[in-house]
């Protein structure tokens, strides 16, 4: 979130995109990046294996962010829920990008 532990030049590769979604978002070095306007963005990045479902969202200029574990090949039912309720409006927009 801070870029602790990596150069300049590499955390902006990270946050700059890279390869166009056509959802509306963009891929960087390892993040899905989310545009939602007025200058924020969010950095995503999510997994699974058989039985577990996971997915992490930061936003580097508020110092939030939500990361989500599951036990479940259905985990990501919850996510919807989960953004909602504890990002408001910015989770909103994401679930907004996500749906197109």
């Amino acid at each position: 979130m801070n870029s602790d532990g990596f150069t300049e030049k590499v955390f902006k590769e990270m946050i700059s995109p890279q390869v166009a979604s056509t959802k509306g978002k963009h891929f960087g070095l390892g993040f899905e990046i989310y545009d939602l306007g007025n200058g924020e963005y969010a950095l995503s990045h999510g997994g699974s294996d058989n039985g577990v479902q996971t997915i992490v969202f930061i936003f580097p200029k508020t110092k939030q962010g939500i990361l989500i574990f599951t036990n479940s090949d259905t985990g990501a039912s919850v996510y919807e829920k989960l953004l909602k309720h504890y990002l408001g409006e910015n989770g909103q927009k994401i679930f907004d990008i996500e749906m197109k």
